[in-house]
């Protein structure tokens, strides 16, 4: 800030100044018949530079402070600095001209007739000013088109903003369902190092990697315990982080009984196409015809819409993954059909999907019997490493216990888990 009041304070001085000497000039040549050329063109170099210092002052008004300048000074504060020989001259040429002109005496005002300065020294002065002219346009240029920049960037910025305001926008109509939270909140309940067999499975290895594999791998689990929400959650994750530098689309969706009535195929649908469309720098030109097209009627997009979207997005990265936790928590049968419908799809498109569900739904069981499968069941050394951790953070427990005694209850309970 200070940088820019000393511009403004320098400008305005120098400004001031030079419009003094033009006009005092002006007088002179007004006053006599025959002012030299020299004169003449004087008053022509001080007309320039105070065109220029007008045109200065005008770009500095556009500054708030000097950060556009990234730490380095302006060039009409240099030009400035540079100009102190030029102010002095032009302050003793002033006084002169305004003695001169003050002057009442007879002899005085025939002095007045005559130009104070000699032709070499009326030279010098204006080579002088001509100079400092030319340092000026220079700053001039140069810190217009740092401000200029500046400007574009704020305006970009502000463009930027409001196209991500309005990418938000449409995602939150598309879905309000925030499967990433979900994410993090079931992945947060996995016991380090637990689940590492799964990811050494044959079948998960191929159903990753091998583009000739089955594209759906089905994950069955018992009724409830056997940690098939959690398992999703660290395969979402290695996925991730698996394909991180590539070319890949990671999307899920956990399925939940305490949210039955918005648990359709097509919240389904709409929450996967949500994340995908997050994924570019842009949101795709799908997503945004689908909303322009229904926002004014205040409609909802049907499921074939949706599906129609989700079909076209999965074919614009090299892969797409797509993890469903829980399919047998749908509302009921004819969602299932539904989802059924989609996966073909979803088949020929080459999609990777991975799904979990518990293994005693009929309807579940003859759609999958095709995939490739891995029961999801806790394993004995999981279970260990479980209790293990879980005793060690209940010190007043474990103090009570020998490390026989301990290792006992962790066997005892590990044997009798069966896979829960």
């Amino acid at each position: 800030m200070a940088e820019i009041l000393a511009v403004v304070s320098g400008i305005a001085g120098l400004l001031t100044l030079t419009i003094e000497v033009h006009k005092a000039s002006a007088r002179y040549i007004l006053g006599v018949q025959n002012a030299s050329r020299t004169v003449r063109q004087f008053l022509t170099e001080l007309n320039a530079l105070t065109r220029v210092l007008l045109d200065l002052s005008d770009v500095v008004d556009q500054l708030s402070d000097s950060s556009a300048f990234a730490g380095r000074p302006m060039s009409t504060l240099e030009a400035l600095k540079a100009s102190g020989k030029c102010y002095a001259e032009l302050e003793d040429l002033l006084r002169k001209l305004n003695d001169r002109a003050a002057s009442t005496s007879f002899k005085s005002s025939m002095k007045s007739l005559t130009w104070p300065l000699s032709e070499h020294k009326t030279k010098v002065t204006m080579e002088l000013v001509r100079r400092n002219l030319d340092s000026f346009r220079a700053a001039l240029q140069i810190d217009n088109l740092i401000i200029g920049n500046q400007t574009l960037n704020v305006v970009q910025g502000l463009d930027r903003y409001h196209k991500e305001s309005k990418s938000r926008e449409i995602l939150d109509w598309l879905s309000t369902s925030n499967m990433q939270c979900k994410q993090d909140d079931i992945y947060a309940k996995h016991q380090e190092n637990t689940g590492e067999w799964f990811l050494k499975e044959t079948a998960f290895i191929d159903w990753l990697e091998k583009k000739d594999s089955v594209p759906v791998l089905w994950c069955p689990g018992r009724p409830a315990g056997s940690g098939k929400s959690v398992m999703t959650s660290m395969v979402v994750r290695y996925v991730r982080e698996r394909f991180a530098d590539d070319d890949v689309a990671v999307a899920c969706f956990y399925c939940d009984y305490k949210d039955h009535d918005r648990q359709t195929t097509g919240d389904l649908v709409a929450a996967l196409v949500k994340q995908l469309a997050c994924r570019p720098s842009q949101l795709p030109w799908q997503v945004v015809d689908l909303y322009e097209r229904l926002i004014d009627e205040s409609g909802r997009p049907g499921l074939k819409e949706l599906e129609s979207v989700l079909i076209a997005l999965c074919k614009k990265p090299r892969k797409t993954f797509l993890l469903i936790d829980a399919l047998d928590e749908f509302s009921n049968r004819n969602e299932r059909r539904h989802f059924f419908s989609l996966l073909q799809e979803l088949e020929k498109a080459s999609v990777r999907v991975f799904l979990t569900s518990r293994s005693n739904h009929e309807d579940i069981n003859e759609r999958l019997q095709q995939a490739a499968s891995i029961e999801i069941v806790a394993s004995e050394n999981d279970v260990k490493m479980y209790l293990e951790q879980k005793m060690e953070e209940n010190e007043a427990f474990t103090k009570r216990l020998t490390p026989r005694l301990k290792k006992a209850v962790v066997d005892v309970i590990s044997e009798r888990a069966s896979g829960m």
